[in-house]
Parts: structure tokens; C-alpha cells; sequence
């Protein structure tokens, strides 16, 4: 169920996850109620992510804590998830990272250096597209704002 789970998330295929109806997603920047909810989360967060590199996978039961490092547009981020499945459904996941590349406090990605360089801004628009209120979302229109887009 894991490796399906992080296969869907490679893959941006929401649709696909193995989540039970009422599942709870917390991560450090979002928490998600229901399976629907996160289908919607994880759809969101694949406008910055580049791939995902499975480092350790440890399976306790239920339980399993997945260890990887999430390529984003803000760069490498180390990521942490604790994952409990119950009868082949996801029925929870708790994230932890360091969300501060995300928020700011970071120089500009090297996509948006590009843009900026290039006075092209079409890589930015797939990240500030919706009005929303998401930190990283927030920080994407930030970005493409500082990069005069």
C-alpha cells in the first residue's frame, strides 16, 4: 500500500491512492479531512514537485515510516511520513519536513532565476494559476511576482 501510495504520488495520479474515505493527512504546512480532501492536496502540491527518492521504507504492522527526499521547484527537501494502513486503506499520514524552502526565506529556485534571466514567466503561471491561500502556493505568487511576472 506504501509503495502504491508513493507511486501515485510520483506519478501525480491523485486518483489512484489507496486512501480509506475518512483518512486524516497532516503535513506542516496542511492538514487534509478526508480521502477527497487529500486527493485535492496532493494534486496541488504536484504543480512543485519534480520526483520523489525513496531512501528507507520501515514496516512495523500497520505502520510504516517512509523516508525520502521530495525534489521541488524550491529544491531537495527531506521528508519524513509516518503512514498507518488498515484493511489495504491509507487511514492516516502525518508528514514532517522543514517547510521553510517552501515558505521563503530561501533564494529564488533556479526555475524562476531562468524565467527571470529570459524574461519568460510561462513556468511560473502553472504555480500561480489559482487564487489560493496555501503558504506555498502564497510563496509561488510571491516568487513570480519578484521574478516580474
Amino acid at each position: 500500500m506504501v509503495e502504491q501510495y508513493i507511486d501515485a504520488a510520483r506519478h501525480h495520479a491523485a486518483a489512484a491512492l489507496p486512501l480509506h474515505p475518512d483518512a486524516v493527512c497532516e503535513f506542516p504546512t496542511s492538514t487534509y479531512r478526508g480521502a477527497a480532501s487529500f486527493r485535492k492536496g496532493l494534486d496541488d502540491f504536484a504543480r512543485i514537485m519534480k520526483s520523489i527518492e525513496v531512501i528507507r521504507l520501515v514496516v512495523d504492522g500497520e505502520h510504516c515510516v517512509a523516508i525520502v527526499n521530495i525534489d521541488t521547484v524550491f529544491g531537495v527537501i527531506p521528508f519524513a511520513e509516518h503512514i498507518h494502513v488498515a484493511n489495504r486503506q491509507i487511514v492516516s499520514i502525518r508528514g514532517y519536513c522543514d517547510p521553510r524552502p517552501m515558505l521563503g526565506g530561501t533564494k529564488l529556485p533556479p526555475d524562476v532565476e531562468f524565467y527571470r534571466r529570459n524574461d519568460k514567466c510561462q513556468g511560473m503561471a502553472i504555480l500561480t494559476e489559482r487564487s489560493s491561500t496555501s503558504p506555498v502556493e502564497v510563496r509561488c505568487r510571491e516568487l513570480a511576482r519578484s521574478a516580474n511576472c
